[in-house]
């Protein structure tokens, strides 16, 4: 799984911006302690804890992943998973496709590839989303 940052910056070198979640547990925030470190308007020292668990079912032959947000109690800032603040007391489940944004600049997309997906597929329907809503005259999921 990686988080794909959406954010305005991110496009200004002509690229999408990735973060990946190698371990079990994944610290951001503006620290340079934390896993993911990420400067910016708002942002604290340590944001959010992402912790990431594959729960097996059938025999244990088939893992499913689960995600799980966590902000810490000492945070006051701004963490949001799809437009909802997560209260520093319970932990929130994060699903492929969820928007997680971090302070009041930044902006990503929960991606957890299904077997055989690449992450040019994942741009690709991102690229695709934007240009549909640009089209539209809606927002676009980063605005």
């Amino acid at each position: 799984p990686f988080l794909m940052d959406l954010s305005d910056d991110a496009y200004t070198s002509g690229g999408r911006l990735l973060y990946f979640l190698h371990k079990s547990s994944t610290t951001i925030g503006s620290s340079d302690i934390n896993t993911i470190i990420l400067r910016g308007a708002a942002m604290e020292p340590h944001m959010l804890t992402i912790d990431k668990e594959y729960i097996h079912r059938d025999g244990g032959a088939v893992a499913d992943l689960h995600l799980t947000a966590s902000v810490p109690t000492s945070s006051s800032g701004r963490v949001l998973v799809n437009g909802r603040r997560i209260p520093s007391e319970s932990p929130c489940e994060l699903h492929q496709g969820d928007r997680l944004i971090l302070g009041h600049a930044r902006v990503f997309r929960i991606v957890m590839p299904a077997d055989g997906e690449t992450i040019e597929h994942h741009s690709q329907l991102q690229e695709a989303e934007m240009r549909e809503a640009h089209s539209k005259g809606l927002p676009t999921p980063v605005e």
